[in-house]
């Protein structure tokens, strides 16, 4: 599996929001922060912070899976220390170990709740 890492410092955009681009990351050492840009017609489209992640915790993992655009701008909170995951780890993990994809997919599920929780709190509306 890919063995390199990269160093941000401090405030240093890692992702953007839209942009191509297909590795993952798990990190080493320090926190980053999620934002999502969000659009609606009652206020100016503003960022919104989503989540402060740490050690251990991995992301860019929809982008690394899908090949889509990157769905959050990822910024280091502190300096950090990321090992990445390259395409060629995604196809050697699933073809090699499918079941070390578990973790990833209950990761990808956790997020989906979150969105979806902090969705209705801006909308007001109840998944119930």
């Amino acid at each position: 599996m890919g063995s390199k890492t990269k160093f941000y410092q401090k405030g240093q955009s890692i992702l953007e929001e839209g942009e191509l681009s297909f590795e993952a990351y798990i990190i080493l050492e320090g926190e980053v922060d999620v934002f999502k840009m969000v659009f609606n017609r009652n206020y100016p489209t503003k960022e919104v912070h989503l989540a402060t992640l740490s050690k251990g915790a991995i992301f860019g993992e929809i982008g690394w899976l899908d090949r889509k655009p990157r769905t959050a701008t990822i910024k280091a909170k502190t300096r950090v220390e990321v090992k990445v995951l390259t395409e060629d780890d995604a196809v050697k993990i699933t073809r090699d170990n499918p079941k070390a994809m578990m973790p990833i997919l209950k990761v990808l599920g956790s997020r989906l709740r979150d969105t979806l929780d902090l969705i209705e709190k801006f909308t007001g509306e109840s998944r119930s």
